[in-house]
């Protein structure tokens, strides 16, 4: 069979764009298609808007904050208008400058974008009037936010992260249902920005697969901030009344309402893979609708692969990123390469930001896995005193040899703060080593360095230590922090 091109990218988000990219640069004849513009939720509805928007919000929270700091500001004024004309204005410089259709042609790639393509058959693409084929193809059309069934919801009418970018009118009350990391995020940015936030979720939990005390930190920052927490609720309906939008709810046999402008939900994603009739091509889809692949990325055609959101993996653009690598090396190069998704970090960036690599108490007691935990809180490091920023901690995992089992952050700056345990976790660099790397001080970065020599310090400068260095040389302090010890 004669094919059109060397390889279909069906999707123009991280996965499709980083794989075109690269494909279209080692010479590969590359058809991209997209059923939007090119930039896929990262660009339009998530990252960017929603890092955006939280900035925007940061700043009026220290602008607010400014007496702590010794600095006046009088009240401060938030237009919103001109806020989400900002978070519009980034969105277009990226695509613009980075996911513009032009750049991608200029590399060889022929693009359609606002077009929905689908399977004829295992290897041939319908994509609009046009008929396309390849030798392979790599399916990375990502996900859409998943909705709730409760009664009365379609009708009072909602948003998503798809469409709260586009408001022009600031709500004065806003229902966000779900506490996952893009609920929080958003609700923190609304309460900020002084919208009234009622977080609502069925679970008694924020950020569920965070441990219980990075959770409470997060939690007990957005009760200080004033916004309302809902959780560990049964949600009943919604109703409209009098202009409002009503979520009627029973919390511990009570039945209660609350009401507000408008209802944000954001409990998850679904699948993109049902509009691309997978059945023409015989690709495998789990239970919920994502598509199977093995650690090659490869679907049940094995000249099929698939990235990112779609295959239910961890949803990250940067996971999507390593995942549109992973397919570069085994059906392009013929380089044989394995998806490693225990190495995937992720940030939720609320403020405090929460980040994490490898394994966290609750999943290491989940898997029986035995290790050491050290927490180093951010209280004792003086960058976090010196700018009032000293909530949470870092919290070490480690297994025998002091190797790093995992490492979780809440507080300022994790998500940059966790890359050095990112090296540390894939290099599998000994905490010793670290702890004697020496680190610029005042910096946050100086937290890493204090959190391995905080644990270390723990195992050597013990009794034991003291009683042998004191027979040896004959030092003769026995007290620690007043006590006397010996």
């Amino acid at each position: 069979m004669e094919f059109t091109h060397d390889l279909i990218v069906l999707g123009g988000g991280s996965a499709g764009l980083s794989l075109a990219s690269v494909a279209a640069r080692l010479g590969v004849k590359v058809a991209l298609i997209d059923k939007e513009t090119l930039g896929g939720d990262c660009l339009h509805y998530g990252c960017v808007p929603s890092k955006t928007l939280i900035h925007s919000a940061k700043v009026a929270h220290l602008a607010q904050r400014g007496k702590e700091y010794g600095i006046s500001t009088g009240a401060v004024e938030i237009n919103f208008p001109a806020v989400m004309e900002h978070v519009r204005k980034v969105i277009d410089t990226i695509q613009e400058h980075t996911d513009n259709p032009d750049r991608f042609r200029k590399m060889g790639c022929d693009v359609w974008t606002e077009t929905q393509a689908h399977f004829v058959d295992p290897h041939t693409i319908d994509v609009g009037d046009t008929k396309i084929s390849a030798k392979k193809i790599a399916i990375c059309v990502g996900s859409r936010p998943a909705t709730v069934p409760i009664p009365g919801l379609a009708e009072a009418g909602f948003l998503t992260n798809e469409t709260v970018f586009d408001l022009k009118e600031q709500p004065k009350r806003l229902i966000i249902i779900g506490s996952g990391p893009i609920g929080c995020e958003l609700a923190q940015a609304f309460q900020r920005l002084g919208t009234k936030v009622i977080l609502a979720n069925r679970s008694d939990q924020i950020l569920g697969k965070e441990d219980r005390d990075v959770q409470d930190v997060l939690r007990n920052v957005f009760q200080q901030e004033g916004m309302d927490l809902r959780l560990g609720i049964s949600m009943k309906e919604i109703k409209n009344e009098n202009g409002m939008k009503v979520l009627v709810y029973e919390k511990d046999g009570k039945r209660e309402t609350i009401g507000a402008d408008e209802i944000l939900v954001a409990v998850g994603r679904t699948s993109n893979a049902d509009t691309l009739k997978m059945e023409n091509a015989g690709v495998a889809l789990d239970e919920r609708g994502y598509v199977k692949t093995d650690a090659k990325l490869r679907t049940s055609q094995k000249h099929i692969y698939a990235a990112g959101d779609v295959t239910g993996h961890l949803q990250f653009t940067h996971s999507a990123s390593y995942e549109a690598g992973v397919i570069v090396s085994n059906a392009l190069l013929h380089f044989p390469a394995k998806i490693n998704l225990d190495a995937i970090p992720w940030t939720t960036f609320t403020d405090p930001e929460v980040a994490s690599i490898g394994l966290n108490e609750t999943r290491a007691k989940e898997k029986n896995i035995e290790y050491h935990m050290s927490m180093f809180p951010f209280e004792h490091q003086d960058r976090a005193l010196a700018e009032s920023e000293n909530k949470g901690f870092i919290k070490l995992l480690l297994g025998s040899g002091d190797t790093l089992l995992g490492c979780q952050i809440v507080g300022p700056h994790a998500g940059e703060l966790i890359h050095e345990w990112i090296v540390a976790y894939n290099a599998k660099i000994p905490l010793k080593k670290l702890s004697r790397m020496v680190h610029v001080y005042p910096t946050l970065a100086m937290a890493n360095q204090q959190a391995a020599g905080e644990y270390l310090g723990s195992k050597f400068l013990n009794p034991r230590t003291r009683w042998w260095l004191r027979k040896i040389f004959g030092y003769r302090n026995t007290k620690i922090d007043g006590v006397n010890v010996e």
